[in-house]
């Protein structure tokens, strides 16, 4: 979970001050949430987490049901949710052996066109950071990333699945745990991206779904590159967040036997992104 505009001293009493990270021009410069606002909102997510665990209930959507879109808002507060459930079937896992840029994790071929992808590392420390400008929490020392950039509106990324994993029909969603390459020139101009993802079944029947700035994970969020003589990163973080995708949603294809899952970066005219990992969740 991460809260925009929260401060980690503040969730609890222990700590007054607001040791956030800020922009210099504060024109951008995003309002701060009060103490007792943060500390509301951690009380109200721990009941109605330890809530859905242990009872299954659910008042809301608080972003840990695989079935429901991850939320942009909890107690009509933005935030980022990232979930990964058990007996999740991995299908694009970025790491540092070559042959993950042309085969995922089921040994289906990974197929580009009029676009690009490139492993890089996000870290904390300057001499691993491959990630210029992005700037997850956490302080991760070597986290694995797809870089896919496009610069026409007909680039492709797709991803083949083997006949023994065509049957995704038992899963609730699917997800793909991504965020915008917010220091890359080619998102200038854009106040968000926007991507379709396309299903293919074994008997060729295609079906499409845009991904827009409905998903606050495709936006690009305030700030500003800001650089030292270390290194340079957003002057926030650009935290990685599930965008997630119900099943359900998919009538026109077979779910019992599917080939194919493409990402279409054909709604803009350039862009780029970082993908972390692509997997389906029950």
């Amino acid at each position: 979970m991460y809260l925009f505009n929260a401060n980690h001293n503040f969730f609890d009493d222990a700590n007054k001050d607001d040791d956030a990270l800020r922009v210099t021009d504060n024109s951008i410069s995003p309002v701060r949430l009060t103490q007792e606002a943060q500390q509301s909102f951690l009380m109200s997510y721990a009941t109605d987490f330890f809530d859905f665990y242990h009872y299954g209930n659910q008042t809301g959507n608080i972003g840990l049901d695989s079935s429901q879109i991850a939320p942009n808002q909890i107690y009509d507060y933005a935030v980022l949710t990232s979930l990964v459930t058990p007996n999740a079937l991995g299908i694009i896992n970025p790491n540092s052996d070559p042959t993950s840029e042309k085969f995922n994790m089921l040994d289906g071929t990974i197929d580009m066109y009029n676009a690009s992808l490139s492993y890089v590392t996000e870290s904390y420390m300057a001499p691993y950071d491959g990630a210029y400008g992005f700037q997850h929490p956490g302080l991760p020392i070597s986290l694995g990333l797809f870089k896919l950039s496009w610069t026409v509106d007909s680039g492709l990324f797709s991803t083949a699945i083997p006949t023994a994993y065509q049957d995704i029909s038992g899963y609730a969603s699917i997800s793909m745990w991504l965020a915008v390459d917010v220091a890359n020139q080619l998102n200038t101009g854009n106040t968000a991206q926007s991507l379709m993802v396309t299903l293919q079944d074994s008997q060729g029947c295609l079906e499409h779904l845009i991904l827009d700035n409905s998903s606050i994970a495709l936006r690009l969020p305030d700030g500003q590159l800001s650089s030292s003589t270390y290194q340079s990163q957003w002057s926030t973080f650009t935290p990685l967040s599930n965008i997630r995708i119900p099943l359900d949603t998919f009538t026109k294809v077979d779910l019992s036997q599917i080939t194919d899952i493409t990402i279409r970066f054909n709604q803009t005219e350039s862009g780029s992104i970082y993908l972390g990992d692509l997997r389906l969740l029950y």
